[in-house]
């Protein structure tokens, strides 16, 4: 199993669904360049305006993990067991 997992979702205009978008050095203010919306929130509120994307991404990545997770069990429960007659994976 990886000991780090890493995930990046890429934030997108809630108007026209680009991902070109401006950033403010200081992240309190955002723009989409496609559209021109504006984001006086900045970071913040594109965040929670792709919080569905965010959630989605996160699952699949809490799946994965615990996918690996168990692989790892059962390799060290068979490298463990695996010479017993008495037991079958």
């Amino acid at each position: 199993m990886k000991s780090k997992y890493q995930m990046s979702v890429p934030l997108v205009c809630k108007s026209c669904q680009s991902e070109d978008i401006y950033l403010s050095e200081d992240k309190r203010f955002a723009r989409c360049n496609q559209c021109q919306k504006e984001y006086p929130g900045g970071y913040d509120e594109l965040v929670r305006a792709n919080k569905l994307r965010i959630d989605a991404e996160m699952k699949k990545m809490q799946a994965k993990v615990v996918k690996d997770a168990e692989k790892k069990v059962d390799d060290m429960l068979k490298k463990a067991f695996g010479g017993g007659k008495n037991f079958r994976f």
